[in-house]
């Protein structure tokens, strides 16, 4: 609707053209003032799907943030807020491999492992699933009883399966065996229920991997 003052009224503003018109205002700011750039990819990934903003945008959104979290993270109150936000934008698009890929290049901060955790669960990364959770310096919360529901739900689904996801069933199996000294370090009872689970017929090898934390094979 035309006026006498403007080409548009506000009513005839379509979201998607309202939303991608602040984006390219936004980006003017990326270099001269990153903190409120950051609130505006906050804006963009928090949009709903519905309103079709593009991928790519949502997707340079998330690596800004990510990338400049801890030059700005004194400016972040609602971090558990903000994790949420990119979560669902990451559960709600269409993301190839590569999309995750790109994103998890940008990850230097163990502030993220959540998304990091997230993004290896979509992807089927089972290794690097767990790799994270044994890393020392994680930051994931309820670790211990997430870790061992990991594993067991992991072993349990790829073993009803067939063909190229048995031999991923046996070598995950493996790299947990391998790893039996890390995971009894977040809980000796938890891993003698994991070992009689899945391990019983191993003994000798669960013995000699756990031999590297004398404590845990007592």
């Amino acid at each position: 609707k035309k006026d006498n003052k403007s080409s548009y009224t506000s009513d005839s503003i379509e979201p998607k053209d309202l939303s991608n018109h602040l984006i390219a205002e936004g980006e003017k700011l990326k270099n001269q003032n990153p903190l409120a750039y950051l609130h505006i990819c906050r804006f963009i990934i928090a949009l709903p799907e519905e309103i079709g903003i593009d991928k790519d945008k949502k997707i340079s959104a998330l690596k800004f943030l990510i990338e400049n979290y801890s030059r700005l993270e004194n400016n972040i109150s609602d971090l558990a807020k903000l994790k949420k936000n990119i979560i669902n934008t990451l559960d709600n698009l269409e993301f190839t491999n590569d999309d995750y890929n790109d994103i998890l290049l940008t990850f230097t901060s163990h502030k993220f492992d959540e998304i990091k955790l997230f993004i290896y669960r979509k992807q089927k990364k089972y290794k690097e699933t767990l790799r994270l959770y044994l890393d020392e310096n994680t930051e994931l919360k309820d670790k211990r009883k997430t870790l061992f529901n990991f594993i067991n739900l992991t072993l349990t689904n790829l073993k009803l399966k067939k063909g190229k996801d048995q031999e991923i069933f046996k070598d995950f199996k493996e790299t947990v065996m391998n790893n039996l000294d890390k995971i009894g370090k977040i809980s000796i009872d938890d891993l003698q229920i994991l070992i009689n689970t899945w391990y019983l017929k191993d003994k000798e090898k669960v013995l000699e991997n756990l031999g590297r934390n004398p404590e845990i094979q007592l």
